[in-house]
Formats: structure tokens, C-alpha cells, sequence
């Protein structure tokens, strides 16, 4: 008896390590999964749209996409060196940055098909 409720003990702790560890606190700084899916989702329209208008890599296009992210940002209420650092803090934890892709492709994909009247 005495086994089985070491067994039981022991089994609750790991179970709320476990849980923990998934509940931990974002560093400072650092976007949430759904504020990452928001902007990147903007950032990819914003780099579709830029796109669109076929512009070449001269000094006028990249000033143009520039100010391009500057409003995608500033909408978010960020800056770049913002999203840059929770880019990159995502991008090394590859299993988060594919749950985050995956919402921002669904999303995307929403997008489109409300504009093509699906």
C-alpha cells in the first residue's frame, strides 16, 4: 500500500512538472504565440503586396518596403527589433514556430477564401 501511494505521489509530481514546463513565462520582451501569428500574418501580406506591385531592388523599392514594415509593426504596436528578437526566440524552439506557422497559414488561407467568396 505504502508503494502504491509513493507510486501515486510521485506520478501527480512529474504530471505537474510536466504542465509547468509547458506554462512557462515568455521572457521580457518576447511576443506571445498569438501576437507572433498576428504580425507575421500581416507580414506576409505586407511582403505579398510589395510583391504585387513588381518592384526591383533599387533604392526606392527597399524604402518602400521598409516603410511597408514600419506600418505592419506600428500597428502591432511594435518595433522591429521587437519582432526580430521573438522571431528569433521562436525560431530556435521549432516545435512552437511550427504551431505558430501552422495558425498563420489557416489564417492566411481564411483570408483568401473570404476574398475569393468562398
Amino acid at each position: 500500500m505504502l508503494v502504491r501511494s509513493a507510486f501515486a505521489l510521485l506520478f501527480v509530481f512529474v504530471l505537474n512538472s510536466c504542465s509547468q514546463s509547458e506554462k512557462q513565462e515568455l521572457p521580457q520582451g518576447i511576443l506571445s504565440p498569438d501576437s507572433m501569428v498576428a504580425v507575421m500574418c500581416r507580414v506576409h501580406l505586407t511582403e505579398a503586396a510589395i510583391l504585387q506591385r513588381q518592384l526591383s531592388q533599387d533604392t526606392l523599392a527597399k524604402e518602400v518596403a521598409r516603410e511597408s514594415y514600419r506600418k505592419v509593426f506600428a500597428q502591432s504596436g511594435l518595433d522591429h527589433e521587437r519582432f526580430s528578437k521573438s522571431f528569433e526566440y521562436y525560431r530556435n524552439r521549432p516545435e512552437e514556430f511550427q504551431k505558430i506557422y501552422d495558425k498563420v497559414l489557416i489564417e492566411l488561407g481564411d483570408k483568401q477564401a473570404a476574398l475569393s467568396g468562398r
